[in-house]
C-alpha cells in the first residue's frame, strides 16, 4: 500500500515517512494550529488543535507507523462494505458502518508512537493476540477514560517540553488498586477478564491499568493527526470520509429502511 501513487509526494505525501512529519511534496510541513486558550477549553497539551490526550508535541503534520510498539495495517475491504448493506436500521447502520468498514483507517494512517503496551503486556507473559488487540485498542481506552473524567492531561507544556514530561495520567490509579477497582475500570471500558490473562492464566490486570495510566513514566502517547479529533488537518482525511456518504446512500437505495433517529 506504501508504493501507491497515492502517497507519493505529488498526491498525499508518504503514508510513514522516517520520523512521523510529512516533510516532503504540497503538503510537506502542513503546521498543526495553536489554539486561543483564554477563547477555546479543548486543546492538546501542547496547546495545539489535537486532542487533550495527545502527547504529541510536533508541530506539524505527522503519521507513525509504531502503533503503541506493534503496527496497525488492517484496512477495509469490499465485504466489510457490501455487509453493510444487511443493516436494517440507521442505528445499526451507523454503529457498525463506524469500525471496520471506516475507523480502521484513520488507525494505520495515524499511527501511535512514544508508548510500547505490546512489549510491555508480552513481557509479562500475555499471548501475542491478546497483546496485539489491546495495543490495537489503546489509543480507544484512553480516549474513552479521558471522557470519563478518569484520565487527566496537562494543558500548559511548551512544544520544546519532552513528551514525557507532559505524559497525562490517573489521579485515581492507587486508589482504584487499593479499593479493589481495577476491574470496575476494565468492564467500564468494554474489557474481559479473559482478555488481561497471561498465557498460564495469571490476571494482568493491573498491568495493563499501569500502561494505560502511563504510571511507569517512560511512554507519552503520541498520536498521528489522522486517528484523533484533529484529523480534518490530514488532507488524506478529505477523499477517505466520502466513502460513507456513498456507502450510506447505497444503504438508502437497497429496500425499505427504518431511518428513525433514536433519541438518546
Amino acid at each position: 500500500m506504501e508504493e501507491s501513487d497515492v502517497f507519493n509526494d505529488n498526491w498525499f505525501g508518504a503514508l510513514h515517512p522516517d520520523d512521523g512529519i510529512v516533510k516532503e511534496g504540497r503538503w510537506a510541513y502542513t503546521p498543526i494550529s495553536t489554539v486561543d486558550t483564554d477563547t477555546f477549553s479543548i486543546y492538546s497539551p501542547y496547546s495545539l488543535a489535537r486532542s487533550p490526550w495527545n502527547a504529541n508535541n510536533v508541530e506539524y503534520l505527522t503519521r507513525y507507523s509504531d502503533f503503541y510498539g506493534s503496527s496497525f495495517t488492517l484496512m477495509p475491504t469490499c465485504t466489510s462494505h457490501y455487509n453493510l448493506m444487511f443493516d436494517e436500521s440507521l442505528y445499526e447502520f451507523g454503529y457498525n458502518a463506524q469500525y471496520l468498514p471506516h475507523g480502521v483507517v484513520h488507525s494505520v494512517m495515524g499511527g501511535v508512537t512514544n508508548s510500547d503496551v505490546y512489549d510491555t503486556m508480552r513481557s509479562y507473559g500475555m499471548g501475542l493476540a491478546n497483546s496485539d488487540y489491546l495495543s490495537s485498542s489503546m489509543f480507544v481506552y484512553q480516549k474513552n477514560l479521558w471522557r470519563f473524567g478518569a484520565y487527566t492531561c496537562q494543558s500548559d507544556c511548551s512544544t520544546d517540553t519532552d513528551p514525557l514530561d507532559c505524559a497525562c495520567s490517573c489521579p485515581s490509579l492507587e486508589m482504584w488498586k487499593n479499593k479493589d477497582q481495577l476491574s470496575y475500570i476494565t468492564t467500564l471500558l468494554g474489557l474481559s477478564k479473559d482478555t488481561l490473562e497471561s498465557k498460564t492464566g495469571v490476571d494482568l490486570t493491573e498491568v495493563f491499568v499501569d500502561a494505560m495510566c502511563n504510571s511507569e513514566g517512560t511512554s507519552s502517547p503520541m498520536i498521528g493527526d489522522m486517528l484523533e479529533s484533529g484529523s480534518p488537518i490530514d488532507p488524506l482525511f478529505w477523499p477517505i470520509h466520502p466513502a460513507m456518504e456513498r456507502l450510506f446512500f447505497r444503504w438508502t437505495m437497497t429496500g425499505d429502511r427504518d431511518e428513525e433517529w433514536f433519541s438518546f
